[in-house]
C-alpha cells in the first residue's frame, strides 16, 4: 500500500500572508478549534466571521495597542451585508474598508455582531471606548486591563463561561517607551515571562481553552522590533501553545487541563 502523505490543502480566498489549520480541541477530544496566523491584524474578522457562525463568542485579546479604533462610516457602509458576502469577497472588504493601521478588528467585530463582549489586555497609554452599539442596536462591553492578572479575574467573574476566541499579538510580549510602540529602544521580554503567560501551566490558557472556539496570533514584525525579534518571540509562543509546532502535520496543544 502506498504510504499516505500529508499535504497542505490551499484556500485562494483565504487571506494572504495567512495561516489556518483545525486542531483537536485542546480540553475536549470529540472537538476542533482553530488556529489562524496572519501578519495583518485586520484579518482575524475574517476567520473570527468563520469561527463565530450565530454564537457571538467573547474576545479575550493580548495586544501592546489599544486596539479599538471604530468602524469608519465608509466601513460600515461597504459591511451593512457582510454575513452574505462571498469568503474571497470578505477578504477584499477588510482589505480596502477597513483601517489599515489594523486597529479597528475588534469594534468592527462586535458592531457587526460576530463577536460578544471583549477582554482587551494592553500596554499602549491611551483612552476608548467601555462599549458600543452594533448595527442591531444591542451594547457589547469592552473591559481594558494594564494588568492580565486583573483581567483574568473579571473575565472569571463575567464571562459566563461563553465561546472565546483567543487573540494574541505578539508585540504584547515587548516593551516600548514610544508612544505608538516599537521604535530604537523596543525590547521583547524574557523567555520565562513569556512562559509565565501562555505556558501550558500558565492561569490564562486554564481559563480560556476549556471554552476555546480558536486562537488568532499577528505577528507585527515592525512593532516587535523587527523580523529577527519577531521571529523569536514567535518561536517562544509556539514552544509554549503547540507540539512539535504551529503547521507541523502532527500538531497538537501542549495544554492538559489539570485533574
Amino acid at each position: 500500500m502506498e504510504e499516505e502523505y500529508w499535504h497542505p490543502h490551499p484556500e485562494p480566498d483565504r487571506p494572504p500572508n495567512s495561516y489556518e489549520v483545525s486542531l483537536y480541541h485542546p480540553v475536549d477530544s470529540n472537538r476542533h478549534a482553530s488556529v489562524a496566523l496572519t501578519h495583518e491584524h485586520r484579518y482575524a474578522l475574517w476567520f473570527w466571521a468563520n469561527w463565530a457562525n450565530s454564537s457571538s463568542p467573547d474576545v479575550f485579546s493580548l495586544d501592546w495597542h489599544l486596539d479599538l479604533a471604530e468602524p469608519e462610516k465608509e466601513t460600515q457602509q461597504a459591511f451593512q451585508d457582510f454575513e452574505n458576502l462571498k469568503k474571497d469577497d470578505r477578504t477584499y472588504y477588510i482589505w480596502r474598508y477597513m483601517s489599515p493601521y489594523n486597529d479597528s478588528h475588534l469594534l468592527t467585530a462586535a458592531w457587526l455582531g460576530i463577536i460578544g463582549n471583549v477582554w482587551l489586555v494592553y500596554k499602549q497609554r491611551m483612552r476608548a471606548l467601555d462599549s458600543i452599539i452594533d448595527r442591531l442596536g444591542n451594547r457589547h462591553y469592552i473591559y481594558k486591563f494594564r494588568s492580565l492578572a486583573e483581567a483574568i479575574k473579571h473575565y472569571k467573574q463575567h464571562s459566563q463561561n461563553r465561546g472565546v476566541i483567543w487573540d494574541i499579538d505578539l508585540d504584547y510580549f515587548t516593551n516600548s517607551p514610544e508612544f505608538i510602540g516599537g521604535g530604537d529602544n523596543v525590547n521583547r521580554i524574557s523567555d520565562a515571562e513569556i512562559a509565565r503567560i501562555v505556558g501550558p501551566h500558565a492561569e490564562l490558557p486554564s481559563v480560556l481553552l476549556p471554552h476555546l472556539i480558536g486562537l488568532t496570533i499577528a505577528t507585527e514584525p515592525f512593532f516587535c522590533g523587527g523580523i529577527k525579534t519577531m521571529t523569536q518571540i514567535l518561536n517562544q509562543v509556539d514552544e509554549m501553545l503547540f507540539t512539535p509546532s504551529l503547521l507541523h502535520h502532527r500538531c497538537r496543544w501542549r495544554f492538559r487541563p489539570s485533574q
